[in-house]
């Protein structure tokens, strides 16, 4: 292998797919802590997996000015490769394989070489056989996997509530949902599609979709697999295992209906809510939630018996004729906040022992709060 190429070009080709790559030393399996290079004298092709999710990356060699000498295939430690390119000034780099089997490369004055391991030894690609696909818009796709993914459980031993769900149907459309069960969080798009079907992306997947999506006009393809699912970004490809596992019946958890319902400033409560956390020393302890006919009083304290006292202003068209006072995790109403653009709120109560319904008073989407004994 031997070729010359522009340092923003080689960088930007790395780091579309070095996320994928094993960042743990103690992985039986060294090479996945490598990105797989194949170079024709048409394209330069580079390759990521921890066996959990795949990225890849084409870059046209004529159209991008790589001039190839002579092509071939290796592997090259991701992160090593990566910040050895990111350090080097904006110039042409020149890329061999030595004899001594190490990979050479130099820019201007500077030369660095790098182990490299057979490419034959690299895992096999994820095979593509796609049973369904919708294709969906960029920018709402990516806007409401950031307005969920916070309320997914992480490391929980019921494995499928690691991740967010996709729910697609024929009448509601596309559900994206995620919940640690003791909270929930769902936005809905409008989607065609001829099939019913669900699936599950990790959580740790869903931080790599994130990054590569765009605040785009542009429309998205998403393949759905058996037990994988897939789709392409300009020149980059993705494609991730699926959470193996049936996501709980969320609809459930959804209040239906709400004997209160008040309106309330969200910038304003979500301030309120981060003063009050800042005396509470375990993050999940719950605070008291007080609602009454023009005021919501919020009170929390930690084990020093220390505590915090606030009060905010709501409306509600209901007639609240005694106090309802109901424990909520405070971390869990700020996020679910924070997830929301809307100026108002409107948040729904039955009484001190059901969930809380959070909703943006113009817009879709809702967040659920479990609530905690005080």
């Amino acid at each position: 292998m031997k070729f010359e190429i522009s340092r923003s070009v080689l960088l930007n080709a790395i780091q579309s797919v070095a996320s994928a790559a094993s960042t743990t030393t103690k992985d039986t399996l060294p090479i996945l802590q490598h990105i797989l290079i194949r170079l024709t004298h048409e394209q330069l092709r580079m390759t990521a997996t921890n066996l959990e999710i795949e990225l890849s990356s084409v870059t046209g060699c004529i159209e991008n000015g790589i001039q190839v000498s002579v092509i071939g295939e290796l592997t090259v430690p991701a992160r090593k490769f990566m910040d050895v390119v990111r350090a080097f000034p904006e110039e042409t780099i020149k890329i061999e394989l030595a004899k001594d089997n190490k990979l050479s490369i130099k820019c201007g004055r500077s030369r660095f070489t790098l182990s490299v391991l057979n490419a034959m030894d690299y895992p096999n690609s994820i095979e593509i056989n796609p049973v369904d696909s919708i294709t969906v818009h960029e920018g709402m796709f990516k806007k409401a996997l950031n307005a969920v993914f916070h309320a997914a459980a992480v490391n929980d031993v019921r494995y499928y509530l690691n991740g967010v769900h996709l729910d697609f149907n024929k009448i509601h459309g596309l559900n994206i949902v995620a919940t640690n069960g003791h909270r929930l969080s769902i936005e809905n798009l409008a989607v065609d599609s001829k099939n019913d079907w669900n699936m599950i992306i990790p959580i740790g997947t869903i931080d790599k979709i994130l990054k590569l999506l765009e605040d785009s006009e542009e429309q998205l393809k998403l393949l759905y697999m058996k037990n994988f699912f897939s789709f392409s970004k300009d020149n980059v490809m993705l494609k991730a295992k699926l959470v193996d596992g049936i996501f709980p019946d969320y609809q459930r958890v959804i209040p239906k209906d709400s004997q209160v319902t008040v309106i309330i400033d969200r910038e304003s409560l979500l301030s309120v809510i981060k003063r009050v956390l800042c005396v509470m020393s375990d993050r999940n302890t719950p605070a008291s939630f007080e609602f009454s006919q023009s005021m919501l009083i919020i009170y929390g304290k930690n084990d020093a018996n220390e505590h915090a006292d606030e009060s905010i202003e709501i409306s509600t068209s209901s007639d609240i004729k005694s106090p309802i006072i109901v424990g909520l995790n405070c971390r869990y109403i700020a996020e679910a906040l924070s997830s929301i653009e809307t100026e108002l709120v409107k948040i729904g109560l039955n009484d001190s022992l059901s969930p809380c319904l959070i909703e943006p008073l113009d817009g879709c989407g809702k967040r659920v709060i479990m609530p905690t004994r005080l």
